[in-house]
C-alpha cells in the first residue's frame, strides 16, 4: 500500500480545479469570444496610449489564467509517475476507474435521454467511454497503468546517467522539436493528448521520485520559476499575435507555447510539482479535507466533462460565454470553478454512499441465499 503524501494530493486537487478552469475558458467558449473580440490588432498596438477596452483586459487575464491553469493534465501524470514507480500493479484499481467512468457516463446519459432526446450516436460513447474514448483522458491513463510495470521494469533498470538521457532524448523528440520547428510533421502531433506524452511525463515522475530531485535549493524559486514561465507564455503569446500584423504565418504559432508538450508546458509543470513535493500540509483541518476531496477528484471529471452536459453547465447554467465583457468576469470565472468543483465533489460524495449501500444489499442476499 503507497503512503498518502498530502502535498501531492492537494496538488492533485489543484490540478483538477485548472482542468476545469481551461474547461471554462475553452468549453465555455469565453476565451475563443474574447479572442475574437479584443484581440485585434488595432486594440493590442492602442495599449501604450492607455486606450485598452475591457474586452481586451478580460483577454489578458484569461492569456494568464490559461497558462497557469494548463500545467494540470501534465501534473497528473508526473503523480502517477512518481508514485507507481515503487508501486504494485493492482487490476482493481482499473475495475474501479472503470465502473466510475461507465456509471457517470451512463447515468447522465439516461438523464440527458429523459429531459431531451434519445439517440443511438449518444448512446454508444455513453455505454462505451474507454473503448470509444469519451473520455480521452481516463482511456489513456488506464492504457499508461496497464504499460506501468513494464515503464517501471525499464526505469528501474537503468543507472541515472542512463535515464536521465532517456528523459533528455524524449523531451527533444515529443517536445523540443516541435518547438523549435513547429511547421515540421513530428511523430506525434496530437499536442500532449496522447499516450507517447504520457508516458514521457510518467518517466519524468519516476526519475523525480528515484533521485529526489529538487531542482532548486530554496523550494520558493521552484514555484517562482513556474509563476515567470506563466508570465512569459502570456508574453509570447502576445508577441507573436502582435507579429503576425507583418508576418501573418505567426497568427498559427500563438499558441504554441501553450501545448500540454511544449517546452514551457512541461518546464511549468515539473518545477509546480517539484515545489508541491517539498511542501508539507499536515494541519489537522487540511489533512481532512484533503482526504475526503481527494477520491472524487477524477469523478469530478467525469461530471462536468460529460459530451451530453458541458454544454449545459457552462452555457446555460452558469453563462460563462455571456461574461467576456463583463468587469466582474474574473469573480464568474472564480466563483464558477469552485461551484462546479464542490457540485461534483457532492454528487461523488453520493454515488460512494448509493455504492456502499448496494455493497451491503448484496453481501446481505449472499449471506442468505448460503
Amino acid at each position: 500500500m503507497r503512503e498518502r503524501k498530502n502535498n501531492l494530493d492537494l496538488l492533485r486537487i489543484i490540478s483538477m480545479l485548472f482542468i476545469v478552469s481551461l474547461h471554462y475558458l475553452g468549453v465555455g467558449g469565453a476565451f475563443y469570444i474574447l479572442a475574437s473580440l479584443a484581440a485585434s490588432i488595432t486594440e493590442f498596438y492602442n495599449i501604450g496610449s492607455g486606450n485598452v477596452s475591457l474586452l481586451t483586459c478580460n483577454y489578458f487575464i484569461a492569456s494568464g489564467l490559461e497558462a497557469l491553469s494548463i500545467v494540470g493534465v501534465n501534473c497528473f501524470v508526473l503523480i502517477s509517475g512518481y508514485f507507481l514507480i515503487n508501486g504494485t500493479f493492482k487490476c482493481k484499481k482499473i475495475w474501479q476507474i472503470s465502473l466510475t467512468t461507465i456509471f457517470y457516463s451512463l447515468s447522465l446519459f439516461l438523464i440527458y435521454s429523459a429531459i431531451y432526446e434519445f439517440t443511438i450516436s449518444n448512446m454508444i460513447p455513453s455505454i462505451l467511454p474507454i473503448s470509444m474514448s469519451t473520455y480521452w483522458f481516463i482511456t489513456v491513463y488506464i492504457i499508461l497503468y496497464l504499460l506501468s510495470p513494464y515503464i517501471n521494469v525499464l526505469c528501474n533498470s537503468l543507472s541515472q546517467k542512463q535515464h536521465l538521457m532517456l528523459i533528455v532524448i524524449l523531451v527533444l523528440v515529443f517536445s523540443v522539436w516541435k518547438c523549435v520547428l513547429p511547421i515540421a510533421e513530428t511523430i506525434d502531433d496530437r499536442k500532449g493528448y496522447s499516450l507517447s506524452w504520457f508516458i514521457v511525463l510518467y518517466i519524468c515522475g519516476a526519475y523525480i521520485k528515484k533521485y529526489g530531485v529538487k531542482l532548486f535549493k530554496k523550494n520558493c524559486f521552484n514555484f517562482l520559476s513556474y509563476i515567470g514561465i506563466s508570465i512569459f507564455m502570456v508574453i509570447a503569446k502576445i508577441s507573436l499575435i502582435l507579429a503576425s500584423s507583418k508576418l501573418s504565418i505567426l497568427a498559427k504559432a500563438q499558441n504554441l507555447f501553450y501545448h500540454y508538450d511544449s517546452c514551457t508546458v512541461l518546464l511549468a509543470s515539473i518545477f509546480l510539482f517539484v515545489f508541491f513535493s517539498r511542501i508539507k500540509c499536515e494541519g489537522v483541518f487540511w489533512s481532512r479535507v484533503i482526504k475526503f476531496v481527494t477520491p472524487s477528484v477524477f469523478s469530478v471529471y467525469l461530471i462536468h466533462e460529460n459530451f451530453l452536459w458541458r454544454e449545459f453547465w457552462w452555457n446555460e447554467l452558469l453563462r460563462s460565454n455571456a461574461m467576456v465583457s463583463s468587469p466582474v468576469f474574473i469573480v464568474h470565472f472564480l466563483m464558477s470553478i469552485v461551484l462546479i468543483f464542490i457540485g461534483c465533489v457532492i454528487i461523488d460524495q453520493l454515488r460512494k454512499g448509493l455504492f456502499f449501500v448496494v455493497s451491503k444489499c448484496r453481501a446481505f442476499w449472499v449471506r442468505e441465499v448460503k
